[in-house]
């Protein structure tokens, strides 16, 4: 995933710099026993100048919305320093969710504000897909509500701005992390070949996309060893055939994403046309 419009330090006046700059390095300074801190607090003592920056644009930001709460900018870019300090917090623990959900609830009131921004959109769907991974250890069942929504805002961010292709290859991700946890069969095998469609789309939008190439090998392959190791939903040699033919073709799609060239996945497919309008046909919706 990726963060459209990142937040850059540049908005800092001089002497806010060197506020920040000015903050005891933690490493050189003598202090009691450390007391349990906010993680907000915490990070605007770390010895990473960059993240003491963010840290202080976090709390400007707070401030701001507080002040002016029908500022769009501030919301947005309050949200992308949520996001991004998220990332700096331990993996799956509780303040890393609460952050990411706070950073969702700014997009959501930059969104009231200005509702035709698919980069708010965008970027809510990432926050949405990041907090998935953090809760999923402890709350599969808010993991699972979180791709959903995330799937969701992917699709209105692409209604704004069509074939815009991180934003189907992050939609991509989604339907198929959504596809391990299918009921069934035919719900899964409905997921993955919509998110092979968001691939496909994204390549064609994108032909040098390496990621969107690689992700679409790693549905390939994914789906070809579930087939497998289903005995009980596929055990006629047909099916077991189809598997292996959809694993080879997964092979060669991994193998031409090593390239990071479109050109290259046609010389790697040959003169196998079936596999190279399977990696790039998008099927028509009828």
């Amino acid at each position: 995933t990726q963060l459209h419009g990142i937040f850059t330090c540049k908005r800092f006046t001089c002497a806010a710099e060197q506020a920040i700059a000015s903050l005891p390095h933690p490493a050189v300074v003598a202090k009691p026993p450390p007391r349990p801190q906010a993680p907000l607090s915490a990070l605007a003592e770390d010895a990473d100048l960059h993240l003491r920056e963010l840290a202080f644009a976090a709390r400007q930001y707070a401030v701001a919305t507080a002040e002016q709460p029908d500022d769009y900018d501030a919301l947005y870019n309050h949200g992308l320093v949520l996001q991004e300090l998220s990332g700096k917090l331990q993996p799956a623990s509780a303040e890393q969710a609460a952050m990411l959900r706070q950073a969702c609830s700014r997009y959501e009131a930059a969104l009231l504000l200005k509702p035709s921004s698919h980069a708010a959109l965008y970027n809510w769907g990432v926050a949405l897909s990041d907090l998935a991974r953090s809760v999923k250890p402890s709350s599969p069942a808010e993991a699972v509500a979180a791709l959903h929504l995330a799937s969701q805002k992917y699709a209105e961010s692409l209604q704004l701005h069509p074939r815009n292709p991180q934003a189907l290859n992050n939609w991509g991700l989604v339907l198929q992390e959504l596809s391990a946890d299918a009921r069934d069969w035919a719900e899964r095998h409905a997921l993955v070949r919509s998110a092979m469609d968001k691939f496909r789309l994204a390549l064609r939008s994108r032909p040098d996309f390496d990621r969107g190439c690689y992700n679409l090998g790693t549905v390939f392959y994914t789906f070809a060893m579930a087939l497998q190791s289903d005995t009980g939903g596929w055990p006629a040699p047909v099916e077991r055939c189809v598997a292996a033919a959809v694993t080879g073709i997964a092979v060669t799609v991994h193998a031409a994403c090593f390239l990071r060239n479109i050109s290259s996945m046609r010389f790697a497919c040959g003169k196998n046309k079936s596999v190279e309008r399977l990696c790039m046909h998008v099927p028509k919706r009828t």
